[in-house]
């Protein structure tokens, strides 16, 4: 390549030459004086030294310019691979200014979808938290959600996530049984909520229902009071089951049935 631009240069000063001596002959042939003659060689030499004046400021203007971008390139590198928490890429320092401007900047469009591919992931791993945050009445994650996440915090939430999935799905079990459990009792029993609270939970859509560790512990105690009137409290245990013998018998409903027990039992109690 530098025998070639060896070459470019000779082959420039060998046209200037001819011009100026095809110049001075044209010259001589019009009858130009001489004074005159160098007046014009004059203008020629000006005329060529500017514009080649003018094209250098052009080509070091541009080599600023690809300095500028490379130490730009550089800080942006820094700060997206702390921001990754990924070690800084080495540098060829082979490169020419050309070659490194352009692999900085294409390293620079790297780091920039590798960042805006973790926000995009970290945002939809943190509304799945948030859901479930509210249905199993805990707290959401404490990750950041403006902070670039490393590759270990976004895993470490993906594990928390399925835990919290795990999690639902028992609580999920435990409730539609303790709820069946209950609404069968209940219903039996003609027995009506206590609370406001207990309301809501015996009448509470399954998949809107809050899963909280209180809530479920709720449902527990409200299942330990009803089950003890069914079984024991309403009926001695003897009575308890000849009503169900003749239940079997009889064109009664069990609620029926326990509606005629309660009252006689109220009448002779009365007495």
């Amino acid at each position: 390549l530098r025998r070639k631009a060896e070459v470019l240069a000779a082959e420039a000063v060998s046209c200037l030459n001819k011009a100026l001596i095809l110049l001075k002959d044209v010259w001589e042939e019009i009858g130009i004086p001489e004074d005159q003659r160098l007046q014009r060689t004059n203008t020629v030499k000006n005329h060529i030294r500017g514009l080649l004046e003018m094209m250098i400021a052009e080509e070091h203007s541009l080599k600023l310019r690809l300095e500028e971008s490379i130490e730009s390139s550089r800080r942006e590198i820094q700060q997206l691979c702390l921001q990754l928490d990924l070690p800084p890429p080495q540098e060829d320092n082979g490169q020419t200014i050309l070659q490194a401007e352009k692999d900085l900047r294409t390293r620079v469009d790297l780091l920039l979808k590798e960042k805006s591919k973790r926000m995009e992931q970290l945002k939809d791993l943190l509304r799945e938290d948030l859901e479930l945050a509210e249905i199993l009445g805990t707290p959401p994650s404490t990750v950041s959600p403006t902070n670039v996440p490393s590759t270990r915090t976004l895993d470490d939430l993906r594990q928390h996530l399925a835990n919290q999935r795990k999690e639902k799905s028992q609580r999920e079990d435990q409730f539609r049984s303790l709820r069946a459990q209950i609404l069968v009792l209940v219903s039996d029993l003609d027995h009506s909520p206590d609370s406001g609270l207990e309301s809501d939970l015996l009448q509470s859509d399954p998949d809107e229902f809050c899963l909280s560790s209180e809530n479920l512990h709720t449902l527990g105690l409200l299942l330990e009071r009803v089950r003890p009137c069914y079984h024991r409290l309403l009926f001695p245990e003897n009575t308890f089951n000849l009503l169900h013998k003749r239940v079997c018998k009889c064109d009664l409903s069990f609620k029926s049935l326990l509606k005629s027990y309660l009252f006689c039992k109220t009448e002779f109690s009365e007495l």
